[in-house]
């Protein structure tokens, strides 16, 4: 007799708030609920719910429930994921955005990888990710840090501790907080962080009433808005060149990899000191390359990527291009004006 055929875990996300399912759930979520009726979930009722707006055919009464929460126990888990033992799929979903990240469902997750049992994520909306997208701060590192303490004291501590950590990695740091206590954890934010600190926050993201905004904190502390009882995000991160004109500064690297900000006036040799070192030569010399070649390359290089430093190698070789280039434009030129004259 052949060995059951393992169920598969779905990881499905739920909308961030009240709104249309389809606004902001891919396809194969409402697909995969359509033939799926045992469920993970943090509460019962919410989970009914969101299962009937989204297809309102399943049959409630078909549907099999299990409870994970803050008052699961340790010896309730292993049953949870009986129905995939027996082959069965099975659906697991957080009251809100994407179940298994600062949500209970984690654990699940890795008891099924431990039983070899396939875990298949859906897409779907994570107000972390689209806070940060929005926020304009470092997307290439960041930390999620979930809740900061309840004791004002240890909070501070904590703030002051990602806030150097921003600083001293790049690094943005991003954090929730229970709603009703959002206006709290701003007064804190503004009254520990440091007046240059960005402050991005995201609240009821994907809803109509969405608010997304980052500056500095010595200008929240000069801003009034209404966030209590509204679920948000909040990022800090170290950036000494936000608000200030992009022209004059070099900015982070085409891979993404920082660099201290220069002032294109400043000269920039290579260790070996063969570069060409005033911006303003490497500008025009690009300018040049891109009008032998024939096309917009070199307004377009000359404007972005002038802070390039070259050695002498790979100058004298565009060089050469450039003048072999140009003596045959000139003797086309010539053998042209000669045969119609």
């Amino acid at each position: 007799m052949e060995p059951t055929k393992l169920g598969k875990l779905y990881m499905i996300p739920v909308p961030l708030g009240e709104n249309d399912p389809a606004e902001v759930l891919a396809p194969t979520v409402r697909a995969t609920i359509a033939r799926i009726d045992d469920y993970i979930v943090e509460n019962e009722k919410t989970a009914r719910r969101f299962i009937k707006s989204i297809y309102p055919e399943k049959v409630q009464s078909s549907l099999r429930l299990s409870c994970l929460n803050k008052h699961t126990q340790p010896e309730e888990l292993q049953a949870m994921l009986a129905p995939c033992l027996q082959g069965k799929d099975t659906g697991i979903m957080s009251e809100s955005g994407c179940p298994g990240v600062a949500d209970p469902g984690a654990i699940l997750v890795k008891m099924a990888h431990e039983k070899g049992i396939q875990v298949v994520p859906l897409v779907g909306p994570s107000s972390i990710l689209l806070a940060l997208m929005a926020s304009g701060m470092n997307g290439q590192s960041f930390a999620f840090n979930g809740y900061l303490p309840i004791d004002k004291a240890e909070k501070q501590s904590a703030l002051k501790f990602y806030e150097r950590l921003a600083a001293e990695k790049n690094q943005s740091q991003i954090f929730i907080e229970t709603p009703y206590r959002n206006h709290k954890l701003l007064d804190d934010l503004t009254q520990t962080l440091q007046p240059n600190t960005l402050l991005c926050i995201a609240a009821d993201i994907t809803l109509a009433s969405e608010f997304i905004k980052t500056q500095r904190v010595a200008d929240w502390k000069k801003s009034k808005i209404d966030i209590d009882k509204r679920p948000a995000i909040f990022i800090i991160h170290k950036d000494e060149t936000f608000g200030r004109s992009r022209e004059g500064w070099q900015q982070k690297s085409f891979f993404g990899q920082a660099s201290e900000p220069k002032k294109y006036c400043r000269e920039q040799p290579d260790p070996q000191g063969h570069a060409i070192k005033k911006p303003a030569q490497r500008q025009a010399l690009f300018l040049y390359f891109g009008i032998a070649v024939g096309n917009n390359t070199g307004s377009f290089i000359s404007g972005k990527i002038a802070h390039i430093t070259f050695d002498r190698r790979t100058v004298l070789v565009m060089a050469l291009f450039l003048a072999i280039t140009i003596q045959e434009t000139f003797h086309g030129t010539r053998s042209a004006q000669m045969s119609c004259g």
